[in-house]
């Protein structure tokens, strides 16, 4: 059941001078209407409580990370698979001569596998510590930066080549051992 309940100076004064009624003068009403909570109703939340609930809520689920899968991962043989992939890419593109002809195409597929294997396992920390991850990103970086800054007609230099093939090699044979 609703109350009225007025809280204007001016309707007090009206009410006590019988006429002020007749005054010209526009006069500001506020009227404030409370409710009475319903007796019997018990364990049913408020409006406040339960928009301060789904606020703590949606903070809650948005701090959490990101979970990718059915179960919130990427299994282990899904890894090894993405990752050969994404090295054999790259020892094809760093096998590149001046005499090859489909560079163009190369490099652009080493830019859409890394950019791929990147973006699906950059935030997933059950890899991210792992020799064989740290080495293919640090060679992705290489190929991709050496590609971006000069063109696919450029060729790697030679010191650049033999330490990124280092670490193309090096990330595969930790790879085969599960590490």
């Amino acid at each position: 059941m609703a109350h009225l309940v007025s809280h204007s100076k001016a309707a007090a004064a009206r009410q006590a001078l019988p006429g002020a009624a007749s005054s010209k003068r526009r006069i500001s009403r506020t009227v404030c209407v409370r409710a009475k909570p319903e007796e019997g109703v018990e364990g049913a939340l408020r409006r406040r409580e339960s928009v301060l609930m789904g606020l703590v809520g949606g903070i809650v689920a948005a701090a959490r990370p990101a979970q990718a899968g059915l179960f919130g991962g990427i299994p282990e043989d899904v890894y090894v698979n993405d990752t050969t992939e994404v090295l054999g890419v790259l020892k094809q593109t760093l096998a590149l001569t001046k005499e090859s002809e489909d560079a163009d195409v190369v490099v652009e597929s080493v830019r859409n596998e890394s950019n791929k294997w990147v973006a699906k396992y950059r935030r997933q920390s059950n890899f991210n510590g792992r020799p064989s991850y740290g080495n293919t990103y640090s060679a992705i970086n290489a190929v991709l930066g050496h590609y971006n800054n000069f063109g696919s007609g450029t060729l790697f230099p030679k010191r650049r080549l033999e330490r990124v093939v280092k670490e193309v090699d090096d990330a595969g044979r930790a790879l085969s051992r599960g590490r």
